[in-house]
C-alpha cells in the first residue's frame, strides 16, 4: 500500500478492551493489513497490548517475522515513575529505584524489569501498598 493513500482515521470506543480490538481488527483489515510487509506496533507495555494485539495481527494473516514489537521509552518511563511512587512509600527509595528501572529498560531488558516489578508487587514490606491494589495499576 502507496503510504500516500492511507486514510487518516480518528475513532474511539467506550467499550471494554475486547469492544477496542474488534474495532481495530476492522480498521486493519479495512487497510489490508494482510498485505503490509511489516508492521511496528509501538505501546507503553502494557500487557493487554502486547497479549492481544499480536495475536490479533496474525490471526489477521501476519507471521511474527512481519511483527515488530517496540516499547514507547517515554510513556514506559512515566509508568515506571508513578510505579515507583506507589509501590515505594519512601520518596528517597522510590526515585532511587525508578532512575535504576528506567535504565534497565533503557540498555537492558523490559522482560528483567517487569520480573523485578513483579517481585516487588510479591514480596510485600510495610513501605509499599498492598498486592491487590499493585496489581491493578499494572494492568
Amino acid at each position: 500500500m502507496n503510504t500516500l493513500q492511507m486514510p487518516i482515521t480518528n475513532d474511539g470506543t467506550f467499550a471494554d478492551v475486547e469492544g477496542f480490538i474488534a474495532l481495530l481488527e476492522m480498521y486493519l483489515v479495512k487497510l489490508g493489513v494482510v498485505h503490509a510487509s511489516l508492521i511496528l506496533l509501538v505501546a507503553e507495555g502494557a500487557p493487554w497490548i502486547w497479549q492481544r494485539i499480536p495475536a490479533l495481527l496474525k490471526r489477521l494473516g501476519l507471521c511474527s517475522e512481519q511483527i515488530i514489537e517496540l516499547v514507547d521509552f517515554y510513556h514506559a518511563a512515566e509508568n515506571l515513575r508513578k510505579f515507583s511512587q506507589f509501590v515505594i512509600r519512601k520518596h528517597k527509595q522510590a526515585k532511587a529505584w525508578f532512575q535504576k528501572a528506567r535504565s534497565t529498560l533503557r540498555h537492558k531488558s523490559y522482560y528483567a524489569l517487569a520480573t523485578q516489578m513483579q517481585q516487588l508487587v510479591d514480596n510485600p514490606t510495610p513501605e509499599k501498598e498492598s498486592t491487590s491494589t499493585v496489581q491493578t495499576l499494572l494492568l
